[in-house]
Parts: C-alpha cells; sequence; structure tokens
C-alpha cells in the first residue's frame, strides 16, 4: 500500500508537470500593425447589404466531415475554402489551465463539408488561414461572433472582415431564445438539449485523440450555418439586415487587448447582478478584480482557479465594512501569499467609493424611475406651457378678415404704424394699406379658410389643453430638399401634440421612414464621407479633453486606451500624419482640444459647407428618386390620419388637404 501511495504521488505530480510544460508550450500570434490598419480599412469599406446564400436544407453526411491535422491536409483545405463565397466558423477554446485560453479546434463548414482544423497541433500554420477570413468577398457566418473574432485575433492574429452573426440575427427579429440548438429545432429540424450542448461545451477540448462524439458536435456547431444565414436574412427587413452589418463591423474592428478595464470589469459583474449595479460595490469589485487577474496572468492560470467570480460579486456587495469571509472567498493555495494585500485593497477601495459616491449603499434607482426622471425633464425642458395660438385677428382696409396671428406679428404692425387697433377683445388691428398677398393655385381656397379660422390650443390627436410640442406631419429630413413649390404645399403640417401623443406619432413617422429606406433602397443615416471624417475628428477631440483634464486622475490602463485611439487615429489618416509630423503625442493632444484648430484641421476637405454636409443625406437621396412628389407628400398626411386618428384635428386643415 506504502509503494502503491507513492506511485500515486509520483503520478499526480509528473501530471502537473506535464500539464505546466504544456501550457508554457502554448504560443500566440499577435496581429501587426500593418495586419490591423488593412483588415480595418477593409471593413470601413463594408456599407452595403450582405449577398444571401441560398442552399437547400440536408441533414450532415459524417463522411463530409474532414479533420485536418497536417500541413498537406490543410493546404488542400485552403484551396477549396479560398474560392467559397459563404463559410460557416465555429471555434472551441480551452482555458481551464491558462489565464487567456487557447483555441484548440476551428471549425469550417463550406457546402456540404465541414473541416475540423486540429488548431494544435498546426498552431504554427494556423496564419495560412489569415487571407480566408481577411477576404471582404467571403462571408464569414458565426453565432456569437464577438469571442470567436477576439479569439482568433489574440491567438493567431486573424482578423475577421465581412461577418454575418446568426445570433444578432435572432436577436434583429426578437427572438426569446437564442442558442443555436433553439435556431436548429426552429429552421433545420435538427433537436439538440440545452444540457447536452453545454456539457459538449466544457468538454476537454485540448486532449488529443478527440473523441467521434466531440468530432460530430463540433461539426454541427459549423454545419449549419450558412443555411442558417439565408433563411433568416429572407425574414428580415433591410434595415434589420444593415444593423447587423453596422454592429459586426464594429466587432471586428475591436483590437484584442489583456487589459483588463472597468468596461471589461462591468460586463463580468453584469452577468452576476440581475437589478442595477451599486456604483460603490462595483468600485470594490473592479479593483479587487484587476488585481488578481494579474496573479493569474503572472502564475499563467484561470482566474477561476484563484477565486469564484460569483463569491467575489457576494463580497463586493457586502452591507459591512469588517469583511470576515476574505480568508474564505480566497481559499486557494495560489494567493495565499495575497491575503493582507487583498484585504488592503478592499478596505481602500470601500474608503474611496464612499468618498466619490456617499455613504448610501441601496442599490441604484431602477430603469423605470430613471426613464421617468428623463421624460419629467424632457417635458419641462421642450414642451410649450402657454398658449400657442393667441388668435389676435388682422383686417384688410375694407374690414375683411385677412387672418389670425400672434401677438408678436400684430406689433410688428403696429410699432411701425401699419396698422391701428380696433378692438381690445378679441385683439384686433386693421391695416392702413392694401396687402399684396398670392395664393397657391394648387390650394387656393383651401389656404383661404385655413389663415381666416381660429385655432385652438389643444392636442389634435386627444384634445388636451396643456405641455404642447410641435409635429411636422412631413418630417424636416425629407422637405428640406423639396423645390419651393412643393414645400408650399405642406406649409401648414405642424400640427400640436401633447407629449404622449407626440411620442406615439415619432414612432410611426419612424416605421414609415424605415419602409421608404427599404423601398428606395437608401439607409437611414446616410451620411457622407465627409460628415463621418468630421464625427471621427470631434470624437477623438473628446478622448483628448479627457486625457488633458484628467492626466492626473484617470486610471493608467484607461490613458492606454485613449492614447491608443488617438495614434490610431493619426496613422489611419495620411494627410492627419503629414499635419502632425514632429510633434509628440501630448503637443497633438492639447492641439486638438481647441475646437477652432479641428475646425482649420477640416479644411483638408477644401471649403465645405457643413450646415448642408453636416446632415444626414438619406432625405436628400429619396426627394431626388421620388417620382411623383404630390403622392409623396400625400402619403405622409394620410400616414399621420391612419396611425393617429386625430379627433381634434382643425377643419381647416381637413379643407386644406381634401381629406374627410
Amino acid at each position: 500500500m506504502e509503494y502503491l501511495y507513492v506511485l500515486l504521488v509520483f503520478l499526480g505530480v509528473l501530471g502537473y508537470i506535464i500539464m505546466t510544460k504544456k501550457r508554457k508550450a502554448i504560443e500566440y500570434y499577435e496581429a501587426t500593425k500593418e495586419d490591423l490598419v488593412e483588415a480595418w480599412e477593409k471593413i470601413g469599406n463594408l456599407n452595403t447589404p450582405y449577398e444571401i446564400p441560398d442552399i437547400p436544407l440536408s441533414p450532415i453526411d459524417p463522411s463530409n466531415i474532414k479533420y485536418i491535422n497536417s500541413k498537406t491536409q490543410l493546404e488542400s483545405a485552403i484551396k477549396i475554402l479560398s474560392s467559397a463565397q459563404f463559410i460557416g466558423v465555429d471555434i472551441e477554446e480551452y482555458r481551464e489551465n491558462t489565464y487567456l485560453g487557447y483555441i484548440c479546434l476551428i471549425q469550417i463548414s463550406v457546402f456540404s463539408t465541414v473541416y475540423l482544423i486540429d488548431a494544435l497541433s498546426l498552431r504554427r500554420n494556423i496564419s495560412s488561414l489569415k487571407p480566408i477570413f481577411s477576404n471582404p468577398n467571403i462571408t464569414k457566418i458565426f453565432h456569437g461572433c464577438h469571442n470567436d473574432t477576439q479569439w482568433l485575433q489574440r491567438d493567431f492574429g486573424i482578423i475577421s472582415v465581412n461577418v454575418f452573426d446568426t445570433q444578432l440575427a435572432g436577436k434583429a427579429l426578437n427572438y426569446e431564445k437564442l442558442g443555436l440548438n433553439y435556431f436548429w429545432k426552429k429552421y433545420c429540424g435538427y433537436v439538440m438539449s440545452s444540457e447536452y450542448k453545454k456539457t459538449m461545451q466544457l468538454s476537454r477540448w485540448d486532449l488529443r485523440p478527440l473523441s467521434i462524439e466531440q468530432q460530430k458536435y463540433a461539426a454541427m456547431d459549423a454545419y449549419y450555418l450558412i443555411y442558417l444565414m439565408g433563411i433568416m436574412c429572407k425574414e428580415m427587413s433591410y434595415e434589420q439586415i444593415m444593423s447587423i452589418r453596422e454592429e459586426t463591423n464594429k466587432i471586428c474592428k475591436k483590437e484584442f487587448t489583456k487589459v483588463v478595464n472597468d468596461e471589461k470589469c462591468f460586463k463580468i459583474m453584469k452577468n452576476y447582478v440581475k437589478n442595477q449595479i451599486n456604483p460603490q460595490s462595483f468600485h470594490v469589485f473592479s479593483e479587487v478584480y484587476k488585481f488578481l487577474s494579474k496573479i493569474a496572468e503572472e502564475k499563467n492560470v484561470n482566474l477561476e482557479q484563484i477565486v469564484k467570480i460569483e463569491d467575489l460579486v457576494k463580497l463586493s456587495r457586502a452591507e459591512n465594512e469588517n469583511i470576515n469571509d476574505v480568508k474564505r472567498v480566497f481559499s486557494s493555495p495560489l494567493i495565499s501569499d495575497y491575503i493582507g494585500k487583498i484585504e488592503n485593497i478592499i478596505k481602500t477601495s470601500i474608503e474611496k467609493a464612499k468618498k466619490n459616491f456617499g455613504e448610501e449603499k441601496g442599490e441604484a434607482k431602477s430603469r423605470k424611475e430613471k426613464k421617468q426622471e428623463r421624460y419629467n425633464t424632457f417635458l419641462k425642458k421642450f414642451t410649450i406651457s402657454g398658449k400657442v395660438f393667441e388668435n389676435c385677428q388682422i383686417l384688410i382696409p375694407d374690414g375683411t378678415l385677412l387672418c389670425y396671428a400672434n401677438h408678436k406679428k400684430v406689433n410688428w404692425y403696429l410699432e411701425r404704424d401699419l396698422a391701428e387697433v380696433i378692438r381690445e377683445d378679441p385683439y384686433t388691428i386693421k391695416l392702413k394699406f392694401e396687402p399684396n398677398y398670392k395664393m397657391n393655385p394648387r390650394t387656393g381656397e383651401g389656404q383661404r379658410m385655413f389663415y381666416i379660422k381660429e385655432k385652438k390650443n389643444e392636442c389634435v390627436v386627444c384634445g388636451r389643453a396643456d405641455g404642447f410640442l410641435r409635429y411636422r406631419v412631413v418630417p424636416l429630413l425629407y422637405r428640406q430638399f423639396f423645390t419651393e413649390e412643393y414645400k408650399d404645399m405642406c406649409r401648414h403640417d405642424v400640427l400640436l401634440l401633447c407629449a404622449n401623443c407626440h411620442e406615439n406619432a415619432n414612432k410611426h413617422c419612424d416605421e414609415l421612414k424605415k419602409k421608404i429606406s427599404k423601398d428606395y433602397e437608401i439607409p437611414l443615416h446616410n451620411f457622407g464621407e465627409i460628415h463621418k471624417a468630421k464625427e471621427k475628428l470631434f470624437s477623438i477631440r473628446k478622448n483628448c479633453i479627457s486625457l488633458n483634464k484628467g492626466r492626473k486622475t484617470i486610471p493608467e490602463n484607461r490613458q492606454e486606451v485613449l492614447l491608443k485611439n488617438i495614434r490610431n487615429f493619426i496613422d489611419e489618416n495620411p494627410s492627419y500624419t503629414e499635419h502632425f509630423k514632429g510633434q509628440d503625442i501630448w503637443e497633438i493632444i492639447i492641439w486638438l482640444c481647441n475646437e477652432d484648430n479641428c475646425k482649420e484641421l477640416l479644411k483638408i476637405y477644401g471649403d465645405v459647407n457643413w450646415k448642408v454636409e453636416n446632415y444626414d443625406n438619406h432625405g436628400k437621396l429619396v426627394v431626388e428618386k421620388v417620382k411623383d412628389m404630390k403622392e409623396f407628400i400625400i402619403m405622409w398626411k394620410w400616414n399621420f390620419i391612419e396611425k393617429m386618428n386625430p379627433q381634434y384635428m382643425p377643419d381647416s386643415w381637413k379643407e386644406l388637404f381634401h381629406i374627410n
């Protein structure tokens, strides 16, 4: 028995040594600056809808699952993948025995074949996949692309260009469940339980050989992705598809970093907290988490081997300062030497949090309460509490009513001795001259009736008599590009609505805008290149101001992120690079803090009328494509009538536009 015990101890130590060596053997290949810039440029040019695959639904054939673990096999697979228009991609990662984790298997589906690429035995050869992932003519289809694209960049310096995400598609289609197995069942008739899928996800992907069960599971994760993209895109609107394009572009442009910042800490803590996160609790959590991350990186172990995140969250939310559970929570021998340091961090963090956020430890206000506060502020700031229509009468010399007006307009005539007061109630003036006015021949009689009828101060939808907002039936987005003739047709389309009705009307207005965007194939928020350049510059200016003001107070890791953003911005634009040649980064930051300097820098684009170029040119492009402008205007008026069903619409408005 004694010999057996010694043997078991020896085998345990040997296993530990082997695993330790294995951890050290894992190599990572970072993306070069040139790779990043080239990929970002390609991603920046992806602003059109996806090509949509159209393939039949067919079950997977086990004979078409190809396991790739030699350089020759990989080269053969790459030849086939390079000619594909669509590929499905999934990753199997393992992180139990390392800080960062590492990719063990890359699954790529094309046509009816799935390649299982062994990322351990071929680790030094995986970079040969770079041209495929950076090719904008090949659509890469992931399910939950954020992690997979970051892992590819972390391990092999691979940046993905032209990505579609079926999980984002599920969100766009408002599905309650977003798991891949849910989509398999809904669209493909393939059933896999969530429990089994979770078990397979957590299996030992780092061990070789992989079991037949693991290979089949891994192949399934990639096999249906191309079919799912095709069927889901057919159910989505143009706007929904473009929103996925924008989101995946944003994800793929994100540079991988090992830096643990507040943003990352917040995302992690949010997974364990159902309610709003208390600022004090978050401060304690983030400080301890950052410290433990450094230890985990130094020892090259997974953070969960040091502490359970759930326990750390509970500890950070403790109601008292005398934390007695520190030793219980941090019981791992890996950090036994750091208990005193951790206790000190917690104590310091609580004191600092109290100073910054006050003594109250209650949970933050709910979203509903915050939303109501914002709404009340909006009402107070923007709604009109007094009378909008003062209904003063203006008569021409023969005593005929010309129109109703407000006191401001009436006083303009009186101050110049162009009119005289006839009576006080209702306040009426008579002009001393014969006005020269013309009516639009299209709407002449209706226009006259509009001017000579008294207007009520009430919401035209519900009749409420206070808290008004003006509402344009034909949005300014389009109207500003009308010719004068058609601007005149919607001169009187500004109506009074209460705040609630105004909000509802805007929702229906947005729906029609989206329909127009789809019908005319012109994206909403379709800004020109000059506007994009201005937005980028002024966004970087905010970074510069933050750095300049908080140079001594902003955490070092946050400063690094901001400095990196500024450097990347300058490096990506040759004109800016030339302008700042010979200056150090802080000279550039101070210079960019000045708004006038930024405007001066924008002169590289020539003499630009920013009031025009700054605006979303969706409206301009739509107006240029409209064949019948009169019908376009009437469509907007009928949209308001049908969707809002106004009960207090002025008769003059109805007569003006021949609406029953």
